[in-house]
Protein backbone atom coordinates (compact mmCIF):
# COMPACT_ATOMS: atom_id res chain seq x y z
CA UNK A 1 0.00 0.00 0.00
CA UNK A 2 1.09 3.33 -0.91
CA UNK A 3 1.45 6.56 1.57
CA UNK A 4 -1.02 7.94 -0.42
CA UNK A 5 -3.32 5.35 -0.63
CA UNK A 6 -2.86 5.14 3.30
CA UNK A 7 -3.68 8.69 3.69
CA UNK A 8 -6.91 8.04 2.00
CA UNK A 9 -8.14 5.11 4.38
CA UNK A 10 -6.89 7.36 7.29
CA UNK A 11 -9.63 9.65 6.25
CA UNK A 12 -12.07 7.28 6.65
CA UNK A 13 -11.47 6.14 9.82
CA UNK A 14 -13.73 7.46 12.29
CA UNK A 15 -11.62 9.98 14.56
CA UNK A 16 -13.32 10.55 17.71
CA UNK A 17 -17.07 9.44 17.74
CA UNK A 18 -18.47 10.13 21.30
CA UNK A 19 -21.15 7.57 21.54
CA UNK A 20 -22.01 6.62 25.45
CA UNK A 21 -20.62 3.87 26.89
CA UNK A 22 -17.05 4.05 24.32
CA UNK A 23 -14.16 4.21 26.56
CA UNK A 24 -9.97 4.26 25.69
CA UNK A 25 -7.79 1.01 25.26
CA UNK A 26 -5.54 2.02 28.18
CA UNK A 27 -8.80 2.06 30.57
CA UNK A 28 -9.63 -1.29 29.94
CA UNK A 29 -8.84 -4.24 32.53
CA UNK A 30 -6.28 -6.82 31.44
CA UNK A 31 -8.25 -9.92 30.02
CA UNK A 32 -11.64 -8.01 29.27
CA UNK A 33 -12.19 -8.17 25.31
CA UNK A 34 -13.67 -5.04 23.57
CA UNK A 35 -14.73 -3.62 19.71
CA UNK A 36 -12.36 -0.97 18.68
CA UNK A 37 -15.14 1.96 17.55
CA UNK A 38 -11.92 4.39 16.91
CA UNK A 39 -9.23 6.47 16.65
CA UNK A 40 -9.08 9.19 18.54
CA UNK A 41 -6.36 11.70 17.47
CA UNK A 42 -5.75 14.43 14.47
CA UNK A 43 -1.93 12.95 13.93
CA UNK A 44 -2.31 10.44 10.35
CA UNK A 45 0.87 8.90 11.31
CA UNK A 46 -0.77 7.26 14.37
CA UNK A 47 -3.85 6.44 12.75
CA UNK A 48 -1.48 5.25 9.89
CA UNK A 49 0.68 3.21 12.22
CA UNK A 50 -2.64 1.53 14.02
CA UNK A 51 -4.01 0.96 10.11
CA UNK A 52 -0.73 -0.54 9.30
CA UNK A 53 -0.75 -2.93 12.90
CA UNK A 54 -4.29 -3.69 11.98
CA UNK A 55 -5.92 -1.88 15.00
CA UNK A 56 -9.11 -0.96 12.40
CA UNK A 57 -12.99 -0.22 13.91
CA UNK A 58 -14.61 -3.30 14.26
CA UNK A 59 -11.68 -5.56 15.15
CA UNK A 60 -11.82 -7.58 18.86
CA UNK A 61 -8.72 -6.03 21.32
CA UNK A 62 -8.61 -7.54 24.74
CA UNK A 63 -5.64 -6.21 27.16
CA UNK A 64 -2.99 -8.40 28.30
CA UNK A 65 -1.17 -5.77 30.23
CA UNK A 66 -0.68 -1.96 30.86
CA UNK A 67 2.93 -1.78 32.29
CA UNK A 68 5.43 -0.96 31.09
CA UNK A 69 3.96 -0.80 27.54
CA UNK A 70 0.23 -1.57 26.92
CA UNK A 71 0.05 -4.81 25.68
CA UNK A 72 -3.01 -6.30 23.62
CA UNK A 73 -3.99 -8.59 21.34
CA UNK A 74 -6.26 -7.73 17.85
CA UNK A 75 -7.28 -11.04 16.39
CA UNK A 76 -4.54 -13.70 16.64
CA UNK A 77 -1.72 -10.80 16.86
CA UNK A 78 0.05 -9.55 20.17
CA UNK A 79 1.46 -6.05 20.10
CA UNK A 80 2.51 -3.61 22.38
CA UNK A 81 2.68 0.75 22.13
CA UNK A 82 2.69 3.05 24.74
CA UNK A 83 0.42 4.45 27.05
CA UNK A 84 -0.39 7.93 24.31
CA UNK A 85 -0.63 6.10 21.75
CA UNK A 86 -3.35 3.45 24.11
CA UNK A 87 -5.06 7.09 24.85
CA UNK A 88 -6.15 7.32 21.07
CA UNK A 89 -7.77 4.32 20.93
CA UNK A 90 -11.49 3.76 21.38
CA UNK A 91 -13.18 0.91 22.77
CA UNK A 92 -16.73 -0.22 23.52
CA UNK A 93 -17.09 -3.19 25.85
Amino acid sequence: MSIGQAAQLSKNIPQHIDKKGDSLLLDLKPGVESKITGIKTKDASIIKKMMAMGVLPGMSVTIIRKFPSVVFKVGNTTMAVDKAIAKCIEVKE
